[in-house]
């Protein structure tokens, strides 16, 4: 009673180990009950000689799954203890192996530890040392590969807190299997603990621990808390800015590393690590969750929430880098029977292309029943946007519809992620079924997809024209995109309907637009 559940193993391990010891040397085993072994039929098990006028050759194991100071001080107090078990024994230490910042219970690769069993192998090791058994192993896996050698070298393995381990017999592999049992038990319940206070940090918005994030530092009187570091800030917005006016994530590190701008450790920048520090919801003070926004923060912010949406949307924009439309009004025409998108393609005749927008039968829900030529339906809207602009100030046009459409994204991707937590949150608490969650949460998510791409689309790059003045006098110099923008300044969508008789000419009654308010 009282006792921890592994003192209680060590209690066991005395109690197994003094059966083992009797079962494998009855004549020497103290009689309990009436009667004596039977001496006549009694053979002795094979033994092992070995040399006790020679010192042992010994082999010390340490490990430290975690050394957060990176000084390795958690190694160096298990070789000092184990060095001295050496000299107390007499034995002859001819090899140090450290595993550090290595965890044997997530089933890393530890090399010295595969270099030891390596050696002992090979016949140059007769004894191992460790502070403690869940030093050397912490898994059923490594347990077993340990055993196998021992049983065929008859290596001593021995502990300064728990002390002589014997694998080469079965009781003994029995009390290190308790031994196991009861370390995974421990980190398994460790593991629970850390994320159960990383989930309550995030719900508080406090920032966690490890390596300072580049841009802030933390503040020692108050943990979970941090403060710009104002050098790394101007670098954040400058990166921000760069990225959204249309230069590249390489094109910017590149330019980094010509100026010797430090990352947080010093070292030259890459262009994962910008991508990623861009992304991070800390840089617009939202605490990250799983990779998620989460609660607002205790820090401040470095860029507002909506210029860091608008970079996210553009740095997650999956067409980024891909080669440009070449329909002017692709992602524009819907069909006017099924009501699904219309999407371009080409057929040559004779060395004549002809361009068109059909409906997909493959897509789901589509007719595929319904198609227009290209070339006269492109020049038929291009019309009616001139004349819709010709008493509008495009200047004014433009920025009234950059800021209403993003108050309006921003707004809309705000409110889906807070439904979205609230969800999670709900069916973390049992509130709901996972049934229930995940039926909720597709068109959520599709919601703010959409939202993300209409805020890439908004980006500072976008390509209008910064002179607006004559813009339609000047449209045959215009690029491809910029006419496209400017399209998309005053259409919001265009229905074809179905033709009313085969063949002809095209009749412009087939297009519905929709304008923008």
């Amino acid at each position: 009673v009282g006792r921890s559940p592994m003192q209680r193993a060590h209690q066991w391990s005395h109690v197994v180990g003094q059966y083992d010891r009797d079962i494998r040397h009855p004549l020497t085993a103290k009689v309990r009950g009436s009667g004596t072994p039977d001496q006549a039929n009694y053979k002795p098990a094979m033994t092992v000689s070995i040399d006790r006028t020679a010192p042992l050759r010994a082999a010390i194991y340490c490990r430290i799954s975690q050394d957060r100071s990176g000084e390795g001080l958690g190694v160096e107090r298990q070789q000092e203890k184990c060095l001295a078990l050496a000299e107390t024994e007499g034995w002859e230490v001819v090899g140090i192996y450290v595993d550090d910042n290595v965890s044997a219970y997530s089933g890393s690769v530890r090399p010295k530890f595969d270099e030891l069993l390596g050696d002992i192998e090979a016949g140059k090791i007769d004894a191992v040392l460790a502070w403690h058994v869940d030093r050397l192993y912490r898994g059923f896996n490594d347990l077993e590969r340990i055993v196998k050698v021992i049983r065929k070298t008859k290596v001593v393995v021995r502990t300064v807190m728990a002390g002589d381990v014997d694998l080469s017999t079965a009781a003994g592999v029995l009390i290190a299997e308790v031994f196991t049992s009861i370390s995974k038990h421990e980190s398994a319940q460790k593991g629970e603990r850390i994320r159960a206070k990383h989930a309550q940090s995030a719900r508080m918005g406090l920032a966690h621990g490890g390596m300072r994030p580049y841009g802030y530092e933390r503040v020692s009187n108050k943990p979970g808390t941090l403060a710009i570091v104002d050098a790394e800030a101007a670098i954040i917005r400058e990166a921000a800015t760069r990225v959204l006016a249309g230069e590249s994530v390489r094109a910017v590190v590149l330019d980094f590393q010509r100026r010797d701008v430090p990352t947080v450790r010093g070292g030259p920048w890459r262009p994962k690590a910008l991508a990623d520090i861009l992304r991070s919801p800390r840089i617009a003070g939202i605490r990250p969750t799983g990779g998620a926004p989460g609660a607002a923060a205790t820090w401040p912010e470095i860029v507002d929430t909506a210029i860091w949406r608008r970079l996210t949307a553009v740095l997650n924009n999956p067409t980024r880098g891909r080669m440009p439309r070449s329909y002017l009004l692709a992602g524009t025409l819907f069909c006017g029977r099924c009501g699904c998108r219309l999407y371009s393609a080409s057929s040559r005749n004779q060395g004549v292309v002809r361009r068109r927008y059909h409906c997909r039968p493959e897509e789901p829900s589509a007719c595929g029943r319904l198609s227009v030529e290209a070339k006269v339906v492109e020049a038929y809207v291009t019309g009616l946007v001139f004349g819709a602009a010709q008493s509008a100030d495009l200047g004014q046009v433009r920025s009234e519809r950059r800021s209403e459409d993003q108050a309006r994204l921003a707004a809309s991707l705000d409110e889906d992620e807070r439904q979205l937590n609230q969800w999670a949150e709900d069916a973390g608490n049992r509130l709901i079924t996972r049934t229930e969650y995940f039926h909720v949460r597709a068109p959520i998510e599709e919601r703010i997809s959409e939202a993300k791409k209409g805020l890439a689309r908004l980006a500072p790059d976008d390509p209008i024209p910064a002179d607006m003045a004559d813009v339609l006098g000047r449209w045959e110099t215009l690029s491809f995109e910029q006419r496209r923008a400017v399209i998309a300044l005053f259409v919001s969508k265009v229905s074809i309907n179905p033709a009313a008789h085969h063949g002809g000419r095209f009749d412009p009654t087939r297009v519905r637009v929709e304008w923008r308010a």
